[in-house]
């Protein structure tokens, strides 16, 4: 009797710490929530397929400020970019100032598959996770991976890097067959917070 009121009490200790131990790392996951605005001076090697306002119609009378809206409210993680673009004559005088906001995306954490129409009115697929604090898409298009996006907050919360790797695959016709050929091109870009 002695043992199974032990063997009783150990497991209800192992329940309540890995109950404990659950909420705790569920309540340290971030929330990404917010404005973010593109800091061109800290991203890098940018590469098109991940967010493509800031290459479109670029010559030295624009300026272009990519802005990201994020709505987190775990599992769902909403985002939304939006392009502001300055036109300025020749004396450097504004003289024409126009957003275009990018069709917005929506992915859930919680493993479930997502798709989703960009900017060109193409469907991709998606899956999204936790790794461990960061926010990792994976998407495809419908056969292969194509693209790996993580999204990473600073610990103060006030600065957000996307990191996005794509890759580049081939169809041997011989082994019916796509294999890797390499990661020819990835990107960070790093945004700083401007409101909640």
């Amino acid at each position: 009797m002695k043992r199974q009121i032990l063997i009783g009490l150990f497991l209800l200790t192992v329940f309540c710490v890995a109950s404990v131990s659950a909420q705790k790392s569920k309540k340290e996951k971030p929330n990404f929530s917010g404005m973010w605005i593109l800091d061109e001076s800290k991203s890098k090697d940018v590469i098109k397929e991940l967010f493509k306002s800031s290459q479109k119609t670029v010559d030295s009378s624009n300026k272009i400020t990519n802005q990201l809206v994020i709505e987190h409210n775990d599992p769902e993680f909403k985002l939304t970019e939006i392009a502001m673009i300055e036109t300025s004559d020749v004396s450097g005088k504004l003289t024409e100032k126009k957003e275009k906001v990018f069709p917005s995306q929506k992915f859930f954490t919680d493993k479930r598959n997502e798709e989703n129409v960009n900017e060109k009115d193409k469907s991709y697929k998606s899956t999204t996770v936790w790794k461990r604090k960061n926010i990792v898409i994976a998407t495809n298009d419908g056969k292969k991976q194509t693209s790996i996006t993580e999204f990473i907050l600073s610990k103060d919360g006030k600065e957000l890097t996307v990191i996005t790797r794509s890759f580049l695959t081939q169809y041997d016709s011989v082994t019916s067959r796509d294999y890797f050929i390499g990661l020819p091109f990835g990107g960070k870009r790093v945004f700083k917070k401007v409101s909640e």
